[in-house]
């Protein structure tokens, strides 16, 4: 009887952990997402509010990239306006513990259609914060195992409004 009591006690406990991950897991993706939200609109802002943002709208429709790709920024020829809203994301996502995977900025498919409105842009940003088991370096060392307890990620999107 003995035996059944703490197999049972055990399984609890198991039970309790694994729901203790789950919501810890849980918790990161929600700052993972808070954090890539804070840095597209960081983003954005900086975009807003630079004069030089009508001729950085040409040059992205002219094919230039401004994005980070796997946390590395691609030289895209879209210049120093560039250079200033991945620095405004960057910021954004470190002060908020997380690292920019992927960012990606384009003029808003609005602003194909007429030649007056004001430049429009679309930035979308992804971010990563360390999971629940990140400090697990042996258990975290293959990114492709349990990603979702070792690492959390977020998304967001935000517009400029002209």
């Amino acid at each position: 009887m003995l035996v059944i009591v703490v197999v049972i006690l055990q399984l609890l406990v198991l039970g309790g952990a694994v729901a203790s991950l789950r919501i810890a897991a849980a918790t990161a993706a929600g700052h993972a997402t808070i954090a890539a939200d804070a840095a597209a609109h960081a983003a954005v802002v900086t975009l807003t509010a630079d004069s030089a943002r009508d001729d950085f709208e040409i040059t992205l429709q002219a094919g230039a990239l401004c994005a980070i790709d796997k946390r590395q920024s691609v030289d895209g020829g879209a210049g120093q306006l560039c250079a200033a809203v991945i620095a405004a994301a960057q910021d954004a996502a470190q002060r908020n513990g997380a690292v920019i995977v992927t960012l990606q900025v384009g003029a808003d498919p609005r602003a194909y259609v007429t030649t007056t409105a004001p430049a429009l842009f679309d930035v979308i940003v992804e971010t990563e914060v360390p999971g629940p088991l990140a400090r697990l370096s042996k258990l975290c060392a293959d990114m492709q195992q349990r990603e979702d307890l070792c690492w959390a990620r977020g998304w967001s999107a935000a517009r400029s409004v002209g």
